[in-house]
């Protein structure tokens, strides 16, 4: 490829790490939202009635105590499985995407010489 093509596409490689900077830490950005969602969720699933009429609470036969709690313990841990992996997910996109930008450095320094 040509200088040009190389400083286009170490452009684009700037842009795309300060997309992914801005973007990652989703929870973090975001936990007031998560804990009103999650909250109002817990409180409301145990009423959820499916196919056949019967709500969660009775198919379950544990107080509507109980059934907010399991339901709470649930989000809590499906929250933090994704925040865990997502976090693993950008470190690693973040890393290939810096190895790229210094490759590509490297590249268009050596037209300069």
């Amino acid at each position: 490829m040509s200088k040009h093509y190389k400083e286009k596409a170490l452009l684009a490689t700037t842009y795309k790490i300060q997309s992914l900077k801005e973007q990652s830490n989703f929870f973090k950005k975001n936990l007031n939202k998560v804990i009103i969602l999650g909250v109002a969720f817990s409180f409301c699933a145990p009423f959820y009635s499916g196919e056949n009429g019967k709500t969660v609470k009775e198919l379950s036969e544990v107080t509507y105590t109980d059934s907010v709690l399991l339901t709470a313990a649930v989000v809590f841990a499906l929250c933090l499985i994704a925040h865990v992996s997502w976090t693993i997910q950008d470190k690693l996109r973040l890393k290939r995407l810096l190895k790229r930008k210094k490759e590509l450095e490297d590249e268009i320094k050596t037209y300069d010489l």
